[in-house]
């Protein structure tokens, strides 16, 4: 697969891998949250100081706080994609254009966030539990206080996205103090799929992790291979500014959708150079890539998967590791199996009679049950029907047996016409199936709930699952290195 392997001294950050992927926990007994307009708390700290452009006192500087997820910079950056660049407003507050933690060791009952204006979505983590899985938004200045009841020594982590903070007022004997930054740092490269946002994948791989300093470099509309014209960065014009220069131990980058109308050669090349020249600009950084879809796997066409292939093809040739959600490795499933089409198949035909757990003669794909000694496919396998330009993936939901023939379901119709003969081959499976979306679900595939009502973009369950089996395949891999 192209696996690079780390030298013989292993780096430090590999003894914190998680023992096991788990989903983002939520604390049983929250803190109560209350806001007022002004400070309730007597002591104040403040994470940056008095002039607009001093550093973010971050842990090396001797400050209270510890700043991840962002590079603290004494002024304003010219390049505003760049993805940890910390600027401050008139008053001092920090104020983060990429995405940002404030992390920080508590010792007492209660403390209060000091917030400027117009915050979004801010999550507050309390000793890895999230107070609630969406932040609150914040229309006007105000102070959050979090009480607790009790007095106990607590880490607590705010992550957000081009977010300010103020201060962190505390009890007149409570104790504050910088919190460790736990883990490699982490550079995710890609489009609006990786964009900023403290709902994004980047924020629940990070947790499933365990690790701080995951940052995010995602410009909506570019690739590869696609510019938006020549309007925006591609991925690896933005290479040297957005990661390089940031020195990451392990890079992450998410193609998408973006590039599936450009010529597969030239997004293979691109990859292919992209790899090459991230691994001779950082040689210890581990490089690895994955894909996103906008829909389960039945609404990609052969482009797409034409696409998505090519892009694993450059990727592995360069020397990088490629960990694909929408193309599972076998070991999520077990061997693969292969068959013929027994008949032709036309353009339009039904997966089902309307029931995907329903198949009837006339619908589905009608297969040879076994060739050359491979097992019958299972129910629940994604399989490609056909090659060339009308190949098409479908996740089977259902079997009936046409002796000496099998008839398998699936949701919606076949895109393209197939001859008898054609093979049917399983693939690895997708975390997105499916044809529906938010708003419009079809009642059956994750994409009912994974895909937004734009029918593009992931939504939050559908980001919190993508972060957390791109956690556990990263893990499985760092895990399996020598």
């Amino acid at each position: 697969m192209g696996a690079l392997f780390f030298p013989r001294s292993q780096p430090a950050w590999r003894s914190t891998l998680p023992a096991q992927i788990r989903p983002p926990a939520v604390m049983a007994l929250p803190p109560t949250v209350t806001s007022s307009a002004t400070a309730t708390l007597s002591r104040q700290f403040f994470p940056a100081a008095h002039n607009a452009y001093f550093n973010v006192p971050s842990m090396p500087l001797g400050g209270v706080f510890t700043i991840s997820r962002t590079q603290p910079d004494a002024a304003p950056p010219g390049f505003a994609a760049v993805p940890g660049t910390t600027i401050t407003n008139g008053t001092g507050a920090p104020n983060a254009r990429g995405a940002m933690q404030v992390s920080f060791i508590h010792d007492g009952a209660s403390f209060e966030l000091g917030v400027p204006s117009a915050q979004l979505g801010v999550l507050v983590r309390v000793d890895g539990e999230f107070v609630a899985l969406t932040g609150p938004a914040v229309a006007t200045t105000t102070y959050q206080r979090y009480d607790f009841g009790s007095r106990k020594v607590r880490r607590i982590d705010l992550i957000g996205a081009n977010w300010w903070l103020a201060s962190v007022g505390v009890g007149p004997t409570d104790a504050i103090y910088p919190a460790t930054v736990r883990g490699p740092r982490v550079i995710c490269l890609g489009d609006s799929f990786t964009a900023l946002g403290s709902d994004q994948w980047q924020n629940w791989f990070a947790d499933a992790m365990g690790w701080d300093d995951v940052w995010s470099s995602g410009i909506g509309g570019t690739g590869y291979v696609n510019n938006q014209s020549g309007t925006k960065k591609t991925f690896r014009a933005r290479l040297q500014s957005d990661v390089v220069a940031y020195k990451p131990d392990i890079v992450i980058i998410m193609g998408s959708v973006n590039d599936w109308s450009q010529p597969a050669a030239q997004v293979a090349s691109e990859a292919a150079a992209l790899v090459a020249e991230l691994r001779a600009s950082l040689p210890g950084c581990l490089v690895i890539g994955a894909h996103a879809c906008s829909g389960g796997v039945e609404t990609m066409n052969s482009a797409a998967l034409d696409v998505m292939d090519a892009t694993r093809s450059g990727f592995t040739a360069a020397g990088g590791i490629w960990l694909n959600p929408v193309q599972l490795p076998f070991g999520f499933n077990g061997p693969t199996a292969a068959t013929l089409l027994s008949g032709a198949h036309a353009a339009g035909r039904p997966g089902n009679s309307g029931v995907p757990t329903a198949v009837a003669a006339g619908q589905g794909i009608l297969v040879d049950a076994v060739v050359g000694g491979s097992a019958n496919i299972r129910v629940g396998a994604t399989v490609e029907i056909g090659s060339g330009a009308t190949r098409e993936r479908v996740h089977l939901t259902s079997f009936t047996q046409a002796s000496p023939k099998a008839l398998y379901g699936f949701d919606g119709a076949l895109r393209y016409a197939h001859a008898s003969g054609e093979p049917v081959v399983e693939v690895g499976p997708s975390y997105m199936t499916g044809r529906g979306k938010a708003g419009t679900p079809t009642g059956w595939g994750t994409a009912d709930l994974f895909v937004s009502s734009d029918g593009t973009h992931p939504t939050p369950e559908g980001q919190r699952a993508l972060g957390m089996l791109l956690a556990q395949l990263v893990r499985s891999h760092i895990a399996g290195l020598r």
